[in-house]
């Protein structure tokens, strides 16, 4: 069975997308690993499925279509943390896991909840996606 958490050990260069509360602070991540980025960027806008075999190949998410796609669909999902329960949070931005902030890797190391899952778009593939929340 393929491990579905995914880490700094496990995806080194994995992306984080970030959603921030009105403060300032992180609240929620989506980290993927490349794999994952490249199929949800790519078919966010049909890009040929060619661009995410390549970026699996290579492990490498350079791309910036891809990657402004990738922060597209973190945009979209960040309505998925906004409830009347929860603290209002945005879409702040999608960063590599090795570069991110100290705040976001407090949330890493220490979320309040985390679902890791596998996840497969019909003609692109798939990969590992984690929600955590503060």
């Amino acid at each position: 069975m393929q491990r579905t958490t995914l880490d700094s050990e496990s995806a080194p260069d994995a992306v984080v997308a970030v959603y921030a509360t009105d403060a300032g602070a992180p609240g929620a991540l989506i980290i993927t690993d490349v794999a994952g980025a490249a199929t949800l960027g790519a078919a966010l806008t049909s890009m040929p499925q060619a661009i995410v075999e390549s970026v699996r190949r290579s492990g490498v998410l350079d791309d910036p279509t891809l990657i402004e796609n990738l922060g597209e669909v973190a945009n979209v999902l960040s309505q998925n943390f906004n409830t009347a329960d929860t603290p209002h949070l945005r879409y702040r931005e999608v960063v590599a896991l090795d570069a991110v902030d100290a705040e976001v890797r407090a949330l890493l190391e220490a979320p309040a909840a985390r679902r890791d899952v596998l996840v497969t778009v019909e003609g692109y593939g798939g990969g590992r996606i984690s929600f955590v929340v503060a």
